[in-house]
């Protein structure tokens, strides 16, 4: 058996695995995100630190995403992408709204 099934095929293997492959995408953006939106410490320096337009950029690819795959998700890939999308547009609002220098935060140790 393939452990990946051919993105071409239409069994129910396949369908779930290009599922599980676009959750994946989805997640992956979004905490790439909220890390850049000093939502969490960034893995390599454990710092929190917030790049606005990063940030954005990530935002824009999920909505491009939404819009050129509109009518071909299922309900549950929508609501995570839509989620996803909301959460952060809310934290990108309240990042663009804090002060700056209170951003950066040490590693705990």
């Amino acid at each position: 058996m393939d452990p990946h099934p051919s993105a071409s095929g239409g069994s129910a293997e396949s369908q779930d695995y290009r599922a599980a492959l676009f959750a994946s995408l989805v997640l992956q953006q979004t905490n790439m995100g909220l890390t850049l939106l000093g939502k969490s410490p960034h893995p390599d320096t454990g710092l929190k630190s917030v790049d606005l337009d990063s940030s954005k950029l990530i935002i824009d690819q999920l909505e491009m995403l939404a819009v050129k795959t509109k009518g071909n998700l299922d309900k549950r890939e929508e609501q995570l992408l839509k989620d996803s999308l909301t959460g952060l547009r809310m934290a990108f609002v309240e990042a663009a709204n804090s002060p700056a220098d209170a951003t950066a935060t040490p590693p705990r140790r």
